[in-house]
């Protein structure tokens, strides 16, 4: 089933994104780029493209996300992690002339 594809995905994500974080790896390295891929593939699958289910998803995250990662530990993005993500999304925009 594909939802359980996608809680798998998140599951491996998740910890890849944040070891590169604490390994002090810039956003715009090689790894982190193809780690952004993936996370922006996931992303677009779950809002279809609306910016505005995006924009609602990181709201919740902002104000639940502590809540959240005491009911699922790490498998909970934080705040920083959309920072670096970002980062390399915008470098993976440099990259493509977008």
């Amino acid at each position: 089933d594909r939802m359980q594809q996608v809680q798998d995905e998140w599951a491996e994500l998740i910890p890849a994104v944040r070891a590169r974080m604490a390994a002090g790896i810039a956003p715009e390295s090689p790894e982190v780029l193809a780690l952004a891929k993936r996370w922006m593939a996931l992303v677009q699958e779950f809002t279809g493209g609306d910016p505005a289910i995006g924009k609602a998803v990181m709201t919740m995250y902002a104000q639940e996300g502590d809540t959240l990662r005491e009911q699922m530990g790490d498998r909970v993005p934080t705040t920083e992690m959309f920072a670096y993500i970002g980062k390399a999304n915008l470098a993976l925009k440099g990259t493509s002339g977008a």
